[in-house]
């Protein structure tokens, strides 16, 4: 997807890193959230439509945060520095994308659960959140279930599993398709 059509079209979207389970022991692979090594994947998708946006990755699950990735860096890292290529940098001005509480205080650009929003606000967040879990459903593919063995270098099982999820999503989309 070209950076062009990336800003014209993310009109709202849902961010969501998933982490995929490998057997790399290392603590830069290491997820607190499984207690397991795994790669995560940032994705994203319109609400206005199914056509998929944004599949970024593969990040060594402990090595940044979901909001570090999403931004191109931390808050210390002057914006100028960060890597331009993030999302964050995509989604075009007076717009906001849909995330889960990783993305707290970020409000001028994503909208998360909080109490005191309306009921029809906590329904929309919850249903946008639910479709984005529906339709990046990758895990229910085994090769990206199961441990991943493919490969002989780190970088190289990398480079494979992103393949393999790219793969995969392109299947996703077809099947939502057709």
């Amino acid at each position: 997807m070209t950076e062009k059509s990336t800003s014209s079209q993310l009109i709202h979207s849902i961010v969501r890193t998933t982490e995929e389970m490998r057997q790399t022991p290392s603590t830069a692979f290491f997820d607190h959230k499984s207690n397991s090594c795994g790669l995560k994947y940032e994705a994203a998708l319109p609400i206005r439509h199914s056509l998929p946006l944004w599949l970024k990755g593969p990040h060594m699950a402990g090595e940044k945060h979901d909001k570090t990735v999403f931004c191109g860096g931390t808050q210390e890292t002057a914006k100028a520095d960060r890597d331009q290529s993030a999302l964050y940098f995509k989604i075009p001005p007076k717009k906001k994308g849909v995330g889960d509480s990783a993305y707290e205080g970020m409000a001028h650009i994503m909208l998360v659960r909080r109490e005191g929003h309306s009921k029809e606000t906590t329904n929309f967040i919850n249903a946008a959140l639910a479709r984005q879990e529906n339709h990046w459903r990758l895990k229910s593919y085994e090769i990206l279930r199961a441990r991943f063995r493919h490969g002989r270098s780190t970088e190289d099982k990398m480079n494979l599993h992103k393949m393999a999820t790219e793969m995969v999503a392109v299947i996703v989309q077809y099947d939502l398709h057709y």
